[in-house]
């Protein structure tokens, strides 16, 4: 199961994806983290000599961003809580610095919004991909 949702701040309006003021800074410091391909480490957040998980890797970038967000997990990113809100639209209209929500349906226990991700333009490829922090496969 694969679902996008739109990242939006609080004081944005629910049609934005992103406040201008931050975009080019998120895109930046994501592309900063991917660059240096830190190990995954669950609950990992500082910096990308300690490791990061999925939301933290995502919640890194922000903060380095200037984005007025705390530290959560995906799932609660993915329910608009800790300053995170936004709007789900289908894959089809996913754009650069959409968030993604999925899970596996093997995952024991079933988990709803079980990891998240960050789309992208891949650097060689140009064509859209998802940067996220995995256990099995640095970026």
């Amino acid at each position: 199961m694969l679902s996008v949702s739109v990242l939006a701040l609080s004081f944005a309006t629910p049609s934005a994806a992103l406040d201008k003021t931050y975009e080019a800074a998120f895109d930046r410091e994501i592309w900063t983290i991917i660059k240096k391909q830190p190990k995954y480490t669950w609950g990992g957040c500082t910096d990308e000599a300690q490791g990061v998980d999925c939301s933290g890797f995502i919640y890194l970038a922000a903060k380095r961003a200037g984005l007025p967000v705390k530290r959560t997990t995906a799932k609660n990113m993915a329910y608009s809580l800790s300053g995170w809100t936004g709007i789900s639209v289908g894959v089809r209209e996913a754009h650069v610095l959409h968030l993604v929500w999925w899970t596996w349906r093997d995952a024991k226990p079933t988990r709803e919004h079980g990891h998240v991700g960050v789309v992208v333009l891949g650097s060689g490829s140009r064509l859209l991909e998802v940067g996220h922090a995995s256990q099995t496969k640095r970026y």
